[in-house]
């Protein structure tokens, strides 16, 4: 597997929701932990990186399937409780050999507390989480993401032109409550980015 330009041959799961790819390092007990940062385990892929309590039921597995250069790396929690709840994860995580895009399958999250669902890299100073996923109370049933580089030209950052596009820029009464947004950010050596966010305006007007 190759991350952030570095091969990896070996993985290490944590019974608390994610994978890393260096040995040695921090449990994340025992609540998802903010990406990025230091402080905490690094080199990872956090499915539902929250305090998860394999002693008390469910499965953690693993297998490779298909042939080179096409293989996947499919990891996976079944029905695993939160500590000291009866509430159960069930995600799945895909590996893809030279693609390297990372999938995350989600078939049922419930809430319970801190979770986090992302990725981060070697030293905890770059990461990428699922927006609203980051250290913060969430649940999800049958859910996709996938983290992939989708490259255009060569890029220096400094000295390009961005053009930001939203889905969605103007917001009315009829649009109270949550929102799905898309943000496309695209810079002039074609290179993109997509942000899905949910927007919640509210209310504000009082009565007396």
């Amino acid at each position: 597997m190759c991350i952030r330009d570095r091969n990896y041959t070996d993985f290490y799961i944590s019974s608390n929701g994610f994978v890393t790819f260096t040995g040695g390092q921090d449990s994340g007990c025992c609540s998802g932990g903010l990406l990025p940062t230091s402080n905490d385990a690094n080199n990872l892929i956090a499915l539902v990186w929250e305090d998860l309590n394999p002693s008390s039921g469910g499965t953690i597995r693993y297998e490779t399937i298909g042939t080179a250069p096409d293989r996947i790396l499919v990891m996976e929690y079944v029905d695993v409780p939160y500590y000291d709840t009866s509430n159960t994860v069930t995600a799945q995580l895909q590996l893809f050999e030279g693609t390297n895009r990372i999938e995350i399958h989600s078939s049922d999250v419930p809430s319970d507390g801190f979770a986090t669902q992302g990725i981060e890299n070697a030293n905890g100073t770059e990461g990428l989480a699922t927006p609203e996923r980051n250290s913060q109370t969430w649940s999800t049933s049958n859910d996709y993401v996938a983290f992939y580089y989708e490259p255009g030209n060569s890029a220096n950052n400094c000295g390009l032109t961005t053009s930001i596009d939203m889905s969605q820029s103007l917001f009315t009464c009829s649009d109270l409550g949550a929102n799905v947004v898309t943000v496309t950010v695209t810079d002039t050596d074609g290179n993109s980015c997509l942000l899905y966010t949910s927007p919640s305006p509210r209310d504000l007007s009082t009565s007396r």
